[in-house]
């Protein structure tokens, strides 16, 4: 397994785990934030991803109707939510042995995989089956666009 702390400094044991759920973040009106530290993710298939200082996010943007469908408010998966909007807006960092770059085509980032990991996080953040294949599906469904334009 990968040592992470010397990395990152975090312990990060389980595949499937961040450094944190409290997110340090900034914001001016409470639409847009943006991270102050970093938050580390362990993925389950073993690669360190960062998200990094400057990293933005507008939080879980599900279409209300979800909630028809399972995907209920609240919740604790805002991880799942920053993870998810750094993969779209470009700012997602992997670990590639040496150094921190960014998570591009060259290293599996596409809308698939970034839709992938929204799935992945929610479970991890503790949403239950039906809300984490409700959230997949409104991003996998309605997501296109805001990929294509890095939002």
């Amino acid at each position: 397994m990968l040592d992470t702390f010397s990395i990152c400094g975090f312990h990060l044991t389980q595949l499937g785990e961040f450094s944190t759920q409290d997110f340090s973040t900034i914001s001016n009106g409470g639409q847009l934030f943006i991270l102050t530290k970093p938050v580390f993710y362990l993925a389950k298939d073993g690669r360190l991803y960062q998200m990094p200082v400057g990293a933005q996010s507008d939080g879980l943007s599900v279409p209300n109707f979800a909630a028809l469908f399972g995907r209920t408010p609240g919740g604790n998966d805002w991880a799942a939510g920053w993870f998810h909007d750094c993969c779209y807006r470009f700012s997602l960092q992997v670990w590639d042995g040496i150094a921190w770059t960014k998570w591009d085509s060259s290293q599996g980032r596409s809308k698939a995989a970034s839709d992938a990991f929204i799935f992945e996080c929610a479970l991890v953040c503790g949403d239950t089956q039906e809300m984490a294949d409700t959230l997949f599906w409104a991003v996998d469904k309605f997501g296109k666009r805001s990929y294509q334009v890095g939002a």
